[in-house]
């Protein structure tokens, strides 16, 4: 049987599939994490994860990150 960690993984990898679309969807480019940022308000457009980094150095590197990609301040949501 999986363990938690796979099963995270298993969940949520599939929803890095779709690749950077310029003007649209922008990869964050963050060190140990996945993560994209687009002009538009939607929590699966606009999304981190995959993580297995030191969370607050990340956070701050993705905070800044998806500022530059949007303009916009980034508001954090997730399980852990």
């Amino acid at each position: 049987m999986p363990v938690t960690d796979q099963l995270v993984d298993a969940v949520e990898r599939p929803m890095f599939v779709y690749p950077e679309v310029p003007g649209l969807l922008t990869d964050l480019r963050v060190e140990g994490v996945v993560g994209r940022a687009s002009p538009v308000s939607h929590p699966v457009a606009n999304l981190v994860g995959c993580a297995d980094v030191d969370a607050d150095a990340t956070i701050a590197a993705i905070r800044d990150a998806f500022e530059v990609a949007t303009g916009r301040e980034l508001a954090l949501r997730g399980p852990r």
